[in-house]
């Protein structure tokens, strides 16, 4: 008899440790989807054709992007101080938005005034759309950098 009941035992704490196991494995496969791959939040730019004319004669669009990002140092900063995703977006943006049209224009930029309350669903038609998805991934770099922020 003492071997049965120590048999069921061993048999319950088998299926106890299996069970065990595989909450472990959903639950970090979970972390992993979350992490990874799903999108908390769309932040939605819209560039439009609207252009105001610096009045910088150019060559080329790389020369107004250049121009601009040597004189101003604020801009600079915040690209270089941001989380490395949003920087990248940053730049993404402003090179579609500074063109060259025998002078530096900057195109109207819809979107930038509040990300974090972003309320374009679409952008108007001939208006480019740049999306920025914050996925746990970023939404963590971007909670650290606040912190970094909240501390200076």
């Amino acid at each position: 008899m003492e071997k049965k009941k120590r048999g069921k035992k061993g048999g319950v704490l088998k299926v106890m440790l299996i069970i065990f196991l595989v909450l472990v494995v959903l639950i970090i496969g979970v972390g992993i989807y979350f992490y990874n791959f799903h999108v908390f939040k769309t932040v939605k730019v819209c560039i439009s054709e609207n252009t105001t004319d610096t009045k910088i004669n150019c060559s080329s669009n790389q020369f107004c992007i250049d121009d601009i990002f040597k004189n101003s140092s604020v801009l600079q900063e915040r690209i270089n101080n941001s989380p490395k995703f949003v920087g990248e977006k940053m730049v993404e943006i402003f090179n579609s938005a500074i063109v060259c049209d025998n002078t530096c224009r900057i195109k109207q930029v819809k979107g930038l005034e509040n990300p974090m309350e972003n309320t374009i669903s679409s952008c108007l038609a001939g208006e480019k759309e740049i999306k920025l998805e914050v996925h746990g991934k970023e939404a963590v770099q971007f909670a650290l950098w606040m912190k970094k922020q909240s501390a200076k």
